[in-house]
């Protein structure tokens, strides 16, 4: 993982603290099986887990034959093992760079959510993006935006349109770097 850290600008640059007071941490531990990994975040200062499923190891290293090729954000991976962890790691830094965007509206409303929502809002944040991390308007018309309410199905959804070019990077300068190596 640190070999690949080092030489995936677009993947380091992803996972890159501000002043958000999170901290990331790699963990490995059993999960269903078909997952590959999570990412783990309660709002509020604390951490950040990215959790690789060890189901996906073995003697070799990585070995994602337990979950196929099935994900889901519907990335169509045709290397290695090791471009497939470059994926699972770069899917994993977009769940937390969204985290991050969340935790430094938080930090800049003093942890208000009905604040950190408006001011996503005024910050150009789109109402998809939104609808990943807020409840809206629900059945009888009254506004609770300021429940945070984590959809990661929408997340999902969201990746598929709008990431899939970041991934598709992240591995480009993998497949680099063993080239000049």
């Amino acid at each position: 993982i640190e070999s690949i850290l080092d030489n995936c600008p677009t993947l380091t640059k992803t996972l890159q603290w501000d002043s958000t007071d999170l901290r990331l941490h790699f963990k490995i531990a059993k999960q269903e099986p078909h997952h590959v990994g999570k990412t783990k975040w309660i709002p509020g200062p604390g951490t950040v887990d990215i959790i690789i499923n060890e189901n996906v190891l073995d003697a070799q290293g990585f070995n994602f034959s337990e979950v196929g090729n099935d994900n889901n954000i519907h990335y169509e991976y045709h290397g290695d093992v090791y471009e497939r962890l470059v994926g699972m790691l770069m899917h994993e830094a977009l769940h937390v760079m969204h985290c991050r965007q969340i935790q430094r509206a938080l930090n800049v409303t003093d942890g208000n959510m009905p604040k950190a929502y408006e001011y996503l809002k005024k910050n150009g944040y789109t109402q998809e993006f939104l609808k990943i991390f807020f409840v809206g308007i629900d059945d009888t018309g009254v506004d609770d935006r300021h429940i945070f309410h984590f959809d990661p199905d929408r997340e999902h959804i969201y990746i598929l349109k709008y990431d899939h070019g970041a991934i598709s990077e992240a591995i480009r300068e993998y497949q680099m770097f063993l080239k000049l190596r």
